[in-house]
């Protein structure tokens, strides 16, 4: 989900051990320590919650490599792409994943997943599924069938209507869809991760709506 070796980088370097021999082993070590408690249980809410110990080529050493949540890492640090520049070439066309949305002032506002019906090692179809279709519904505006953008609708867009935009909402001359995009474009950005499967992007949604990571539930859709 994380990019493994990245992850392993900034672990050895936050430890003082920034040795290129130990990456790849780290990293191979991070995705199976991720994969181990990737369950519910194993560490819970709690933002850092581990030990990592590896050992090379007949000789070993130890380090304390206390990890962030590795499932949620890249939807609070990875790369923020923004409404404006979809449509998106770095989000594949298969494959389940989770996603957070930001505003430009830096405001958690929203997390969601597609794929739930992905399982892994499935064979990825000629036509999109999964992430990329939610985040281009997302990206369009359009209320009908998208729950985040009438939520947009709702609580960011219809304050700021004049009567003439009114007006002509009711009318019929103007869309209200096309403020919300508007809106979605100017204002608002995401992060996303893959997992290997539906099942997992449930989970790590579930997680975040709960608040458990480091920056609390989502402004438009927490889990009461």
């Amino acid at each position: 989900m994380v990019p493994a070796d990245g992850l392993a980088s900034w672990q050895l370097q936050s430890s003082g051990l920034n040795d290129g021999r130990w990456k790849k082993r780290a990293a191979q070590q991070t995705l199976h320590l991720s994969k181990r408690n990737s369950s519910p249980g194993h560490c819970g809410p709690k933002p850092s919650c581990g030990i990592l110990t590896f050992d090379d080529d007949g000789w070993s050493a130890m380090s304390q490599l206390v990890y962030s949540d590795l499932r949620t890492h890249g939807l609070a640090h990875g790369s923020l792409h923004w409404f404006r520049d979809w449509p998106d070439p770095s989000v594949p066309t298969f494959g389940a994943g989770v996603y957070t949305i930001w505003d430009t002032d830096g405001r958690f506002i929203y997390v969601g997943m597609s794929g739930r019906g992905i399982k892994a090692g499935m064979e990825a179809s000629n036509r999109r599924h999964g992430i990329i279709t939610r985040l281009h519904s997302h990206a369009s505006g359009r209320r009908s069938g998208d729950q985040f953008c009438v939520y947009v609708a709702d609580r960011f867009v219809l304050s700021t209507l004049v009567a003439e935009d009114i007006a002509a909402i009711a009318s019929g001359r103007h869309s209200l869809d096309v403020y919300v995009r508007r809106y979605i474009h100017q204002h608002l950005g995401y992060r996303f991760i893959l997992c290997p499967d539906g099942a997992e992007a449930v989970d790590v949604e579930r997680q975040i709506k709960r608040g458990d990571w480091s920056h609390g539930k989502p402004l438009l859709n927490p889990q009461a």
